[in-house]
């Protein structure tokens, strides 16, 4: 990994625009994009799937000679208790109004103010809930990630029950719980899976349903994460943006539950064929 560099938001990915997650090789000459799939995909050790795209050109020297400064060791577990302790019942409301979920829905997922940062802090776990970093989204719907954090799963503190929904981010896992599944979030359409694997064997859920974004990253994250769980799932992609477009419509718990009675459901011994 000293062999990659980090893009930033002054240095953004030069294939995606992001300004996070992706990466460009120190000599400048190839983009580690974790989100623009294309016919050379790279899978790391922590279950993440970038994709190798070739660079050229002043974009590729100004973003390879930018390198950051180390990152900081932070705390997140003890940030996110002040902040909890910090924060008024009504700022999660209107952070749910503004969402169209539920306010127990943000509780669960023990969202709060991060008044330095003006903005709401989602917190990310390991697959043993411990919090290992923060994401953060201000009112605008911008977001980040605080300084130092680790990338995490987000999982709720709630009773488990013997499916789970597997949303892409905090909030379309908001809107998930909202309905009353039981669900966890990735960080990103091809993060997380090691945590999830881990949490899934700890709560012992005993099936899974991943809800894909419905283009060519989305559904390739989902189909590497289906081909390494131990216990039966399926992928599902809906007929609106997100979880939480669905919801806003008028999806609810039930409606989800007899559309994965169509799809095709894999079993263990499938994924290790």
């Amino acid at each position: 990994m000293s062999d990659w560099i980090r893009v930033t938001k002054a240095h953004p990915c030069p294939i995606c625009s992001a300004t996070h997650w992706c990466m460009v090789s120190a000599d400048g000459e190839v983009c580690m994009c974790m989100k623009s799939a294309n016919e050379h995909p790279k899978q790391f050790k922590s279950g993440e799937t970038g994709y190798v795209h070739k660079l050229g050109g002043e974009v590729r020297r100004s973003v390879a000679t930018h390198r950051e400064p180390p990152r900081p060791i932070i705390n997140a577990s003890a940030m996110m208790k002040k902040w909890c302790s910090e924060t008024w019942p009504e700022y999660i409301a209107d952070l749910a109004h503004s969402l169209g979920v539920k306010a127990s829905a943000l509780m669960e997922l023990k969202v709060a103010w991060a008044d330095e940062h003006r903005a709401f802090a989602f917190p990310m776990f390991n697959g043993y809930h411990a919090c290992v970093g923060i994401r953060l989204r201000n009112m605008k719907g911008d977001k980040w990630a605080v300084r130092g954090s680790k990338q995490g799963i987000f999982l709720p503190f709630c009773p488990q029950q013997d499916t789970a929904f597997i949303c892409e981010g905090p909030t379309d896992t908001a809107a998930a719980l909202s309905i009353g599944l039981f669900a966890i979030g990735r960080p990103s359409c091809s993060g997380g899976m090691p945590d999830i694997i881990v949490a899934l064997r700890r709560l012992h859920i005993r099936r899974v349903v991943i809800i894909a974004d419905n283009d060519d990253p989305g559904l390739t994250g989902a189909d590497m994460l289906s081909r390494h769980l131990e216990i039966p799932c399926c992928l599902m992609t809906l007929p609106c943006k997100d979880v939480r477009a669905a919801v806003k419509l008028g999806m609810d718990a039930e409606t989800l539950e007899c559309m994965t009675r169509n799809l095709r459901w894999h079993n263990a011994k499938e994924n290790k064929l």
